[in-house]
């Protein structure tokens, strides 16, 4: 290592002046250029970042928007005229998910009731490796195609495989009529019944 040193040394005691200068100034030519690569590296670095927690700060404020916006559309009624038959959601949602160039891998139907003359049918499902810009179209086609068609409830997360991506769990429900329960043969029977006491009596007069 001294012996290096003092070659290198030796060499730079026999080059002129002139050379001495040059050298330097290449060098610390070389230094700056390094310092300004590092600089945008750095300040590259900073911008993406930035991107991303303002992307992040864009998604939390859409699903606080929708949220804030599905508890006021549940708060009070709305005169919607409902069908006769509940909508088939695996069809209705995946012809939307086609729309905004997503697929749903699976559906998780839940149980349906009946409650003052309305039936309701719902199912969860997962949408992954979906954009920002997917998901709020999503949303918003599911709910304004069909008014009875309502997205009850989103949990929105980012993606593990990819933080440019976004993961959500969502519950879809759909509202229609109430069939209407026609007469049951008990009930005629019934009614034969109480005939026959008032036929019998009119027989025996």
């Amino acid at each position: 290592m001294a012996t290096s040193i003092e070659r290198l040394r030796d060499r730079w005691e026999q080059i002129s002046p002139r050379e001495q200068r040059l050298i330097l100034a290449l060098g610390i030519t070389f230094l700056l250029v390094v310092l300004v690569l590092l600089g945008r590296g750095i300040t590259g670095g900073l911008a993406e970042l930035e991107a991303k927690i303002q992307k992040t700060r864009t998604t939390l404020r859409v699903l606080e928007d929708y949220r804030q916006n599905a508890g006021a559309s549940t708060g009070e009624a709305q005169e919607v005229k409902l069908p006769d038959e509940p909508v088939k959601l695996q069809s209705y949602l995946e012809s939307i998910a086609s729309e905004v160039g997503i697929t749903i891998p699976a559906f998780n139907p839940q149980s349906g009731a009946t409650r003052d003359g309305v039936v309701t049918a719902a199912t969860r499902f997962q949408l992954r490796g979906i954009s920002l810009e997917q998901l709020t179209s999503f949303l918003e086609k599911v709910e304004s195609k069909l008014p009875y068609v309502v997205v009850e409830s989103v949990d929105i997360k980012r993606d593990f495989r990819d933080s440019a991506k976004l993961e959500a769990d969502l519950l879809v429900t759909t509202y229609a009529n109430a069939k209407k329960e026609a007469a049951g043969e008990g009930d005629k029977d019934k009614a034969k019944a109480k005939d026959k006491p008032a036929r019998a009596a009119e027989e025996e007069g």
